[in-house]
This record gives C-alpha cells, structure tokens and sequence, in this order.
C-alpha cells in the first residue's frame, strides 16, 4: 500500500505546479489516509505495523475496497491534518501549507477526475477492464493536467493488478495475459516539459517518468503496451527506449527522422529511407535482428 500511495501522491501532483517541498507534504497526507483507513479497521490488540502497511497492494484494495479511504475522506482528513499543524504552528509556513492545498483540494472537488474517483457504486470493481476489451477516451477532457493524471492512475492499476497477479503464481507468468494500446502517445508522454519554474514538479514529465519505469517491468508479467504516434519526436525518448520492438512508416518531417536515427542507430541511408515507404510498408526494429526489417502488410487486410 506504501507504493500505492506513492503512485497516488505522483497522480496528484500532475493536476497542479508542485514544488519539491509541497509533493512531501502531499505524499504524506496521502501515506496518512490510507494508515489512518487501516489502523481504523483493526482491533486494539493488533496494532498496525509498517510491514503489513507495505504488503497490501492496489489490487488488495480493488478486492477490499473498504480498505481505502474514499475520495472526500482523504480530502477532509488531509485539510484537517494542515489545519490542525497551522493551528499549533507559530511560523507561517503551516498556514501557506493549508492555505496551498486548501485551495487546489477546493479545485480538485469540481474537476473531472473527481466524478472518476466518486463512482456511483464504491464496491464495483474494475478489473474487468484490466481483462477484457475496453476504450477508454480522454480526448474530451479539456484539462490535459487531469487527462494525464488519469492515465497514470489507470495504467499504475493495471500494472499493479499484473503485479500482484504475479505474485499470486509465484513469479510463474504464463506468457502475454494482456496488451494496452495508447494512441496520441504525445498528449500522455510528450517529448519537451513546459517552460516556467525548474523547481516545479511536471504533470507531463511525472506522467512520461511513471509510465517509462512501468514499461521497463510489465513486459515480465506478461502485460504488453502499444503506443501509437505520428510524430516520434513529440514523444519523451525514454519511453521509447523502454520499448522493445519499434514499428515506423513513412517520415517526411527533418526533426523527426533526425530523432529516430539518434534513438535507433539508423545510417544516413536507412534514415534518407524513411521518407521512402509506401503506403502499407514499415521499417521494422526489434533486438533480435541487428538491422531494421521492411515489413508489408497486404491491401486486403
């Protein structure tokens, strides 16, 4: 649960400017809840202790949903929990602290993401979505903040469920169970951060870090991705380089072939051959070959 809320707090962070000091803060509320949730449910003679805490994971929560706190509850006790400390404080910095996510708690109650983590029926689950075919579209959400934060809280469940589906079989993974496809892989994972404050915490760098770390570990539980893009160089090279097969039709754009030879070793001639495909036709790269491969798929299908 210790890494279910550090995914929470990260989630969070991405729907408003968070400086280093202020994601603590967060990422202690947070921590906070789900102890407090826990700690509540137990009896008095076994009290909780950290190991347990780090044992039960997001999956333990969607089986156990009274587990976890629900949205309003982790808001009013982290308001609570800052508005007691300002209360006891004699510096000013507890009562910016409050004041500070006073008002982003105050915004986050009237955004989209907070009709997603209000569902009508608590205990419904969703791992459905995890096992079956489904769409999920963010394309109408106008905040792209909240559109990424939704991602990464979606796919950090989906990860966590093949994680713990992993641990159920003792690490014996039977193969690719699943495969994720995200389209318009720019708007999740762009390639360049917005400019302003270095010091600020980045939705979209925080969403592309989150999602780079989990490509690197899913394929070994047997969960596969897909990202589909126009254009390679607006999205981050490290989740490219986390990818393990790369599929690339036709480029005509300068910078964009310029990245793909940096980032996949082409020649010059390989990288004068992109703007070259036909329609149906694609440079194929995968580690088991040492060049790329050309690839056709028929016009019938």
């Amino acid at each position: 649960m210790y890494a279910h809320a550090v995914v929470l707090a990260k989630t969070l962070a991405m729907l408003f400017p968070t400086n280093a000091v202020a994601y603590e803060i967060l990422l202690s509320l947070v921590k906070d809840a789900y102890w407090k949730k826990l700690e509540s449910g137990r009896p008095r003679n076994k009290p909780l202790t950290m190991e347990f805490f780090s044992q039960k994971t997001g999956a333990d929560l969607r089986s156990h949903p009274h587990l976890a706190p629900t949205f309003d509850e982790f808001l009013d006790s982290g308001l609570s929990s800052l508005e007691e400390a300002a209360r006891k404080s004699t510096g000013q910095f507890a009562r910016e602290a409050f004041e500070h996510f006073e008002r982003r708690w105050s915004n986050l109650r009237r955004s989209l993401l907070s009709i997603a983590l209000r569902p009508p029926s608590p205990a419904q689950s969703i791992d459905p979505l995890f096992m079956e075919t489904g769409l999920i579209e963010l394309g109408g959400w106008f905040d792209q903040d909240e559109a990424n934060a939704m991602f990464a809280l979606v796919f950090s469940m989906l990860y966590e469920q093949r994680l713990s589906d992993a641990v159920a079989a003792e690490g014996n993974v039977q193969g690719l169970a699943h495969v994720a496809v995200l389209d318009e892989a720019h708007r999740i994972v762009p390639a360049d951060t917005e400019g302003g404050d270095g010091a600020l915490v980045s939705a979209a760098s925080q969403a592309a870090h989150l999602l780079s770390q989990m490509i690197a570990e899913c394929r070994a539980l047997g969960q596969g991705l897909i990202l589909a893009e126009q254009s390679a160089g607006n999205i981050s090279p490290q989740v490219l380089i986390n990818t393990s097969t790369k599929i690339v039709h036709s480029v005509f754009f300068g910078r964009d072939k310029e990245f793909l030879r940096s980032a996949l070793s082409l020649s010059n001639e390989e990288e004068d051959f992109l703007a070259y495909l036909e329609v149906g036709e694609a440079l194929a790269f995968t580690g088991r070959a040492y060049q790329p491969i050309l690839v056709k798929v028929p016009r019938h299908l």
